[in-house]
């Protein structure tokens, strides 16, 4: 099949990863895949990486995706779905206008939920819920249930596993958008109570966001200077999950959880907020430990919980890491993506 794969984000995000995920995976099964980014972002250069190992790949760089540039990026993709006459075409974000790029196309266009926002879940022919929660979410909308699949984010895991290890004092690791939502001051107002205990431990704290300036102040007050590093962008998060023992995932807010999978992946016990997709992946004292949202002091005693058990913290990485290789695979996910994309482009398509 030919596919179209549009992602027009900028900044570093788990939209992003999940648009390269679903270029190496289609590509991996055989699939020809033109991939559509901006041209000023570090996705064109993830992608151009993906390509110089998997040439098949094509790339439709964008100019821009907004004011009166939007204009170009539609007519760049309206050529290219005229040129080759996909089957199928993915799109990420900025929906409306891709739809608007497409619309002369009979390829179905199917959209991914990376948030919760079901806008335009009516003008798709497929839509992919990550989590059964978001599905039920849509389908409560009237939208016809045939259109929609759960297929959840992936991760390609390597041939090596590599072996849980704890630094001293333990290094604590959290990675997003620094943005309300994403809970970055809960897990601050955690660390500030685990300082005045006199616990040692060091703490990063990886990615951008408008929450930023609020965050390091708020640091700053609860006296972590010496114990909290804002690392700002991450662009090798291989290297940042090999710095930390522990993964924290604050979250008020969150889709899927990407950040669970690579976590995962490098063998780090994961400490997550019991909401949205960490909720439905994971299983509290199985392969987490989950806190309520917003629940400062909880978050603060779970982490001295896994300070102070080693134990508990092989036996959650190794529970996690084979969930994620279960369930959460390219393999797996790729066998789901690409058995509803043919059944949209080669099915009776649903109206």
């Amino acid at each position: 099949m030919k596919i179209i794969n549009i992602m027009l984000l900028k900044v570093h995000g788990g939209i992003g990863q999940v648009y390269i995920d679903y270029c190496e995976m289609l590509i991996g099964l055989g699939h020809e895949v033109y991939a559509v980014c901006h041209s000023n972002s570090i996705w064109v250069e993830k992608t151009q990486d993906l390509q110089s190992r998997n040439p098949k790949l094509k790339i439709l760089e964008v100019s821009s995706k907004g004011g009166i540039f939007a204009l170009f990026t539609m007519l760049k993709i309206a050529f290219l779905c005229k040129k080759i006459r996909p089957n199928a075409i993915i799109i990420h974000n900025y929906i409306n206008m891709c739809l608007w790029a497409t619309r002369w196309s009979k390829a179905p266009k199917i959209g991914v939920s990376h948030m919760y926002k079901y806008k335009h879940v009516n003008r798709l022919d497929g839509f992919i819920a990550l989590t059964s929660e978001i599905h039920e979410e849509v389908v409560r909308l009237g939208v016809n249930s045939a259109k929609l699949a759960i297929i959840p984010n992936a991760i390609g895991l390597d041939s090596a596993k590599p072996k849980f290890s704890q630094h001293s004092p333990a290094v604590i690791g959290a990675i997003g958008r620094l943005a309300h939502e994403k809970g970055f001051h809960v897990l601050i107002k955690s660390l500030g109570i685990l300082k005045k205990r006199n616990i040692p431990f060091k703490c990063l704290i990886g990615g951008d966001g408008p929450q930023k300036d609020e965050l390091l102040q708020l640091a700053k007050e609860n006296n972590l200077s010496d114990c909290l590093e804002f690392l700002g962008e991450v662009v090798d998060n291989r290297n940042f999950y090999n710095k930390v023992d522990i993964f924290a995932l604050p979250s008020l807010s969150e889709t899927f959880g990407l950040t669970i999978l690579e976590a995962a992946k490098c063998r780090k016990p994961i400490i997550a907020s019991r909401m949205g997709g960490p909720k439905e992946i994971l299983t509290d004292y199985k392969n987490t430990l989950f806190f309520e949202p917003g629940d400062v002091e909880m978050l603060a005693e779970k982490l001295i919980l896994l300070f102070e058990n080693k134990e508990l913290c092989e036996k959650l990485v190794s529970n996690c890491y084979r969930l994620v290789s279960e369930k959460y695979s390219y393999s797996i996910v790729g066998a789901e993506l690409e058995g509803f994309i043919k059944n949209l482009a080669y099915g009776t398509r649903i109206s």
